[in-house]
């Protein structure tokens, strides 16, 4: 697992117990620790991460069992958005068209959010039977379906 994976989930555990002064006290501390890291440590590496690492640190936020309620349910919340469901369709692969190609043509095209969101669920629908079985997951915790996760 990353060590900032493993920071951002031990914060998420702690935030329960401190008051907001000392999340924001700690979250400048994490934030100036990581960028001390990345430059020592790791300077030629990106900074942000691809979109399907996106989304599996996502997913093991989901499924970490110190994870709160609120922040699953925003977590989904922001998946199920026209603009979420783009951000999944993004990092698969779509019947062998690039899931960023298809993002590409839909903004191109100007689609309705409400029609994107309908397309994308029909097509992440098909789509979760070939990816990976913690992605197939997660795109069931999204849009429903057989097998639906837990952290919903």
């Amino acid at each position: 697992m990353p060590p900032g994976l493993v920071r951002l989930i031990s914060l998420a555990f702690w935030l329960v117990f401190m008051s907001f002064s000392e999340r924001v006290e700690d979250a400048k501390r994490l934030l100036g620790t990581l960028e001390q890291t990345k430059q020592v440590t790791q300077p030629a590496k990106p900074s942000a991460p691809s979109p399907l690492e996106y989304l599996k640190a996502l997913y093991l936020l989901l499924n970490y069992q110190y994870t709160g309620l609120d922040l699953k349910s925003a977590i989904l919340g922001t998946l199920r958005t026209p603009q979420g469901l783009l951000t999944i369709a993004g990092a698969i692969n779509i019947d062998g068209l690039n899931g960023e190609r298809l993002v590409e043509l839909l903004r191109k095209a100007n689609v309705p959010e409400d029609c994107q969101a309908r397309l994308l669920t029909a097509l992440l629908t098909e789509a979760r039977q070939g990816v990976e079985p913690w992605l197939a997951e997660l795109i069931n915790m999204v849009i429903g379906g057989e097998g639906k996760g837990k952290a919903t």
